[in-house]
């Protein structure tokens, strides 16, 4: 070896003569983390796990196969879905548009870009003074020529992107959704409502569908002389509205509730053991990185003066 090769005595002596340092540093880090932590306000999660409902999938497959007789019998021609309902319904829940109208529809702008914490005492949620005036009901960010004051629709969609998840599992088709918040009840009920919401989308998006068929059909019996294909088209017409009659009565159209949304009572996050543990192992790296480099530019300009 020659004398630029690490040497790890003269690593350990180095730390060794800059413990004091190193403790210092460690333990400055360690009680910042921990005041960090602490000022990090708890967030609870609520969680719900859905099933698809047997009657979403039944009023296509009976529109499906009336349509697709009629096509046979009247020549007439309606395409089938090529996409699942299932796989329309968690686009529509993770879709732009829905969350948006989701949000402005049960005024949850503010507990969502405004709130910053949960005062047990009083269970109602703080909000940051800096971003909304609570008490003259005003949104305080300047309003430019691109950007108003109040939050944009891509502002909502994002915030609420992050506090939010669905999942489907490929296996047994269960539906896994979740809401995190500032406090249990509002994590709970934001989740039960957005439920509710994307049921009552879909909902009223088949009842739409199905009177769409009920008058194009209605048309074709106006227009049709012969007597066999006017009783197809209101044999047709009559499962188009026993269709209609299964929507509107079923409000638990699209999902049926496996495991219900329940008000948290444990934090989900944040994890504060852990992130002063890691602020603190960060520290005494962060620490040794200094001292080592210390040593060896001070070793190497003496290297350089003996020479």
């Amino acid at each position: 070896m020659n004398e630029y090769d690490l040497n790890l005595k003269e690593i350990f002596d180095a730390l060794w003569a800059k413990a004091f340092f190193i403790i210092i540093f460690t333990a400055i880090f360690a009680i910042s983390s921990i005041f960090y932590a602490l000022s990090i306000p708890n967030i609870y999660k609520s969680e719900t796990v859905l099933a698809f409902s047997s009657s979403d999938s039944s009023l296509s497959r009976m529109s499906g196969s009336s349509l697709g007789g009629l096509a046979s019998l009247a020549g007439v021609k309606i395409g089938a879905e090529s996409t699942s309902d299932s796989e329309i319904v968690v686009q529509v829940m993770q879709s732009w548009g829905f969350i948006e109208e989701f949000i402005k529809k049960n005024k949850l702008e503010l507990d969502i870009i405004a709130a910053k914490g949960w005062n047990r005492k009083e269970n109602k949620l703080i909000y940051d003074d800096e971003i909304y005036d609570e008490k003259n009901n005003k949104w305080l960010r300047k309003s430019t020529e691109f950007i108003p004051s109040n939050p944009t629709s891509y502002e909502l969609y994002e915030k609420f992107n992050g506090m939010y998840s669905v999942s489907k599992d490929p296996l047994n088709g269960l539906v896994s959704v979740s809401v995190e918040h500032f406090t249990p009840d509002s994590a709970k009920n934001i989740l039960v409502t957005f439920i509710q919401d994307t049921n009552d989308f879909m909902r009223n998006r088949k009842l739409e569908q199905v009177n769409q068929n009920i008058k194009y059909l209605e048309s074709q019996v106006e227009k049709t002389l012969v007597n066999e294909t006017r009783k197809v088209l209101y044999s047709i017409i009559q499962e188009e509205y026993k269709n209609k009659m299964l929507a509107e009565v079923n409000f638990d159209f699209s999902f049926v509730v496996v495991q219900k949304a329940m008000t948290p009572e444990i934090k989900a996050k944040p994890k504060r053991s852990q992130i002063v543990l890691l602020m603190t192992l960060f520290a005494v790296i962060f620490s040794c990185i200094i001292v080592l480099i210390r040593f060896f530019v001070n070793k190497e300009v003496s290297n350089i003066q003996e020479k």
